[in-house]
């Protein structure tokens, strides 16, 4: 059991932790990241139950959704160490929301346009 927790510490020192700043802007990370991936999970319920799309036409039209990410995190980095990491969690936090709210109109009938 020592042995693991000195591993753990390793690779991120727990005595962080007490610095709240930190704490909190981890737990409004995973916060955000669960829902982020409870979103992408649904989606492709949506995708394939619904719209009625096979298992490869839904990874495609995921597609966008991923790559979003690979792109906006470099600039969310860059942002975090200018301000810390409250902006970007609180930016992001707030379009998921926005997104998540638009996400209330879907029907089964609407569009992939209507997605994005």
């Amino acid at each position: 059991m020592q042995r693991l927790l000195r591993f753990f510490d390793l690779m991120l020192p727990l005595r962080l932790f007490a610095n709240p700043a930190f704490s909190v802007a981890n737990l409004a990370g995973l916060i955000v990241f669960f829902v982020t991936m409870g979103t992408v999970f649904f989606m492709t319920q949506y995708f394939q139950a619904v719209q009625s799309y096979t298992p490869l036409e839904t990874g495609l039209r995921m597609l966008p959704m991923t790559m979003g990410t690979f792109i906006v995190a470099p600039f969310a980095g860059l942002l975090a160490a200018r301000r810390g990491p409250l902006l970007p969690i609180i930016l992001e936090a707030l379009l998921a929301s926005a997104a998540l709210f638009l996400f209330t109109s879907l029907s089964p009938a609407s569009s992939y346009v209507m997605f994005w």
